[in-house]
């Protein structure tokens, strides 16, 4: 039967050899064995050497750190930052859906949340809401799902799917209020 060890297995396995390594290193050493001619001898002959040695060395050993370069890029970093990207490259679409609606309802607002799911080359598979009831008239809610379907992302490395959930304010600012 062969044992596969996934990357982070073996990166596991060096660090807990290392770190044997190291307690071994810093342990202290067993005394030396003289020679065994008798029991009296021997007695008096490991304390003084034991006394010698004690006087004569010492072991600091500081705190053991491990410098490796990462082996791959954060993919997950790079999603999120690409999906920062795209929504931001979105923004004036999806607040022109959302100006629509103001214009029939001047109340209108929504606290929603869009999943997205991507495919494996970067294109959405499908888009799923919730919240954004006061959207639904006027069919601002379906100008901002389709044009999320629109949206383009990097691939999704190795293959598969990835899943993203942005949160999303549409309301009306007052008067000298900032964003």
């Amino acid at each position: 039967m062969k044992t596969h060890l996934r990357p982070w297995s073996a990166a596991l396995s060096t660090s807990l050899a290392t770190g044997v390594l190291l307690v071994t290193a810093c342990a202290k050493p067993p005394p030396p064995q003289p020679p065994a001619t008798s029991i009296t001898e021997t007695t008096s002959a490991m304390t003084t050497m034991e006394d010698e040695t004690e006087e004569a060395c010492e072991l600091n050993c500081g705190m053991a750190s491990v410098v490796a370069r990462p082996s791959t890029p954060d993919h997950h970093a790079a999603a999120v930052a690409d999906a920062d990207r795209v929504f931001r490259s979105m923004h004036d679409d999806l607040l022109a859906c959302y100006k629509k609606r103001v214009k029939a309802q001047p109340n209108a607002h929504a606290f929603m949340t869009v999943d997205v799911v991507v495919k494996d080359d970067g294109s959405v598979w499908w888009t799923e809401t919730t919240g954004g009831a006061h959207l639904t008239k006027g069919g601002a809610l379906k100008c901002i799902t389709d044009r999320i379907e629109k949206a383009q992302f990097l691939p999704v490395v190795g293959g598969g799917t990835r899943r993203i959930h942005v949160p999303l304010t549409f309301r009306m600012l007052a008067p000298g209020e900032d964003i």
